[in-house]
C-alpha cells in the first residue's frame, strides 16, 4: 500500500532511475505524471528483463513522439544488448510472450520495449 502511494509521487523517477538509464528525465516525469500505472510497472518489469536479458542489462527510457500524428507519445524501454540480432529478437519475442503481452490491458499504448543493439 504504501509503495502505490509512493509511486504515484513525485518520487517514482528516482525509484525507477536506480533500474533503467534515463536521459531525458524531464521528458520521462511528465509522461510518467500522466500515465501513473508505468512507475509500478517499470519496477515489476526489471527482475524479468534481467530473467530474459541477463543480469545487470542497460534499459534505456525515453519519450518517443510520431511527428505524423500529433500527440501521440510512447515510452519506450530500448534494452541495450551485444547479443547477435537474431538472438536479442529472440529473447524479446520470449519477454513479450512470458509477461509484456499479459500487461497490455494496464498500459494500453503507453509503452513498449526495443532493443539496442550495441
Amino acid at each position: 500500500m504504501v509503495l502505490n502511494q509512493l509511486l504515484q509521487s513525485d518520487d517514482v523517477l528516482p525509484l525507477v532511475a536506480e533500474y533503467y538509464l534515463v536521459p531525458d528525465r524531464f521528458s520521462v516525469q511528465q509522461f510518467l505524471d500522466t500515465h501513473p500505472q508505468l512507475g509500478s510497472f517499470l519496477l515489476e518489469a526489471r527482475p524479468v528483463i534481467e530473467q530474459i536479458f541477463g543480469p545487470f542489462p542497460q534499459v534505456v527510457l525515453e519519450v518517443e513522439t510520431d511527428p505524423e500524428i500529433p500527440g501521440w507519445m510512447q515510452l519506450v524501454a530500448y534494452i541495450r544488448t551485444a547479443l547477435p540480432v537474431i538472438e536479442a529478437v529472440e529473447r524479446l519475442r520470449q519477454l513479450d510472450e512470458a509477461w509484456f503481452l499479459d500487461q497490455l490491458p494496464r498500459l494500453g499504448l503507453s509503452f513498449n520495449f526495443s532493443l539496442e543493439c550495441v
